[in-house]
């Protein structure tokens, strides 16, 4: 089943946002999604003021998969699996290692990120829909424990892999997921602190207490490692916003599938303009054998009359082709033509609800 959201994104572009299941025993999964918008007279969109082709030139269309919810205390638990398969990637490159050994590596980095954080959310999100008090507290220390040990133990493991001996590249993609982990750790614990804001007490005081040293002790940590994410007071900080744009696009980039899209109907194209000009030429042949017949070749009035029929068999021909390619397009538009594959590089096989079926990387 197919659930769609769609929101503002900007004051001049709406997302609308499919999320599917795959049957994960079925090789392939075809599906169709029909579409309709309505759009008041009063805005003055139509088919002159906006073609057709001007709206599939300013849609874009994304394919990602769904990162599956994993508890907080799960990844920082010895034997978490998602540090398992972060720390054998590492090991596997710490002598050098294949193009596609780097390949996983890099990769399994960004899927550590975007686990992490998606668990983080989803950890938040239960915070803000605590019932009382005492459970958002508890919430709140159990974050804030497991969010320490997660943070020791991905800062270990670099050194303990042999990080210093690794490709450039392994070492500044692990730098910079240690670095966008440490800004999103501490802009959820923001988010925790104003979901909070309204409780009061001294029961709230400690773990709010506890958040606050979290931040100060992750700014403190990326200015003494050298990392440009630093936030000045006083300041639009518009130098960090921009960093943590271009971090979470470098690591959540992982999730978006390749897609090729393949144009259907180039025949069908041909032989439609090809009937146009049948149509056409059909026009003008018959004028000029009846002219001819009339008045005769090499004459005055046959020579305006071949003119004049060539005329007409220009626009025919014009206008039989928009007729026709209408007709087509609009048997194209209604899900009988059109299609769109979606390769995917890396990722994994998502257990449950899932966005996209993906090959479980190795």
């Amino acid at each position: 089943m197919i659930e769609e959201t769609i929101r503002a994104s900007g004051k001049f572009q709406v997302e609308i946002k499919s999320d599917y299941r795959l049957d994960l025993n079925r090789e392939h999964t075809a599906y169709s999604i029909e579409t309709y918008a309505f759009v008041p007279n009063s805005l003055d969109v139509n088919q002159d003021t906006y073609p057709k082709y001007l709206f599939y030139r300013d849609t874009q269309t994304y394919f990602r998969c769904r990162i599956p919810i994993i508890l907080l205390q799960d990844i920082a638990a010895d034997g978490s699996t998602t540090f398992d398969l972060l720390q054998k990637s590492m090991q596997g490159v710490a002598g050098g290692g294949s193009a596609a050994v780097l390949r996983d590596c890099e990769n399994q980095v960004r899927l550590f990120c975007c686990t992490l954080k998606y668990s983080i959310k989803y950890h938040v999100e239960l915070i803000k829909a605590a019932a009382t008090p005492a459970d958002a507290g508890h919430l709140a220390k159990y974050f804030h424990t497991n969010i320490m040990a997660i943070l020791r133990r991905f800062r270990k493991a670099g050194k303990k892999a042999g990080l210093s001996s690794m490709d450039k590249r392994i070492r500044s993609i692990y730098a910079y997921a240690d670095e966008y982990i440490s800004i999103f750790v501490s802009q959820y614990a923001f988010d925790i602190l104003e979901a909070t804001r309204a409780f009061s007490g001294d029961n709230t005081k400690g773990y709010r207490q506890l958040l606050l040293d979290l931040v100060r002790e992750e700014d403190a940590y990326r200015a003494a490692t050298g990392y440009p994410s630093e936030v000045a007071a006083g300041t639009d900080n518009e130098a960090f916003i921009y960093r943590r744009g271009v971090l979470k696009r470098m690591m959540e980039s992982i999730l978006f599938l390749d897609t090729t899209v393949r144009a259907e109907g180039r025949i069908t194209e041909q032989i439609v303009f090809s009937l146009a000009a049948g149509v056409a030429m059909m026009f003008a042949t018959a004028v000029a054998f009846v002219s001819q017949q009339k008045y005769g070749n090499f004459t005055m009035a046959f020579f305006v009359a071949l003119v004049i029929s060539y005329m007409f068999k220009d626009r025919i021909k014009e206008l039989a082709r928009l007729y026709f390619n209408k007709k087509v397009q609009g048997t194209i538009l209604t899900g009988k033509g059109g299609s769109t594959e979606v390769s995917v590089s890396a990722g994994w096989v998502t257990p449950g609800r899932a966005s996209c079926s993906c090959p479980k990387a190795t």
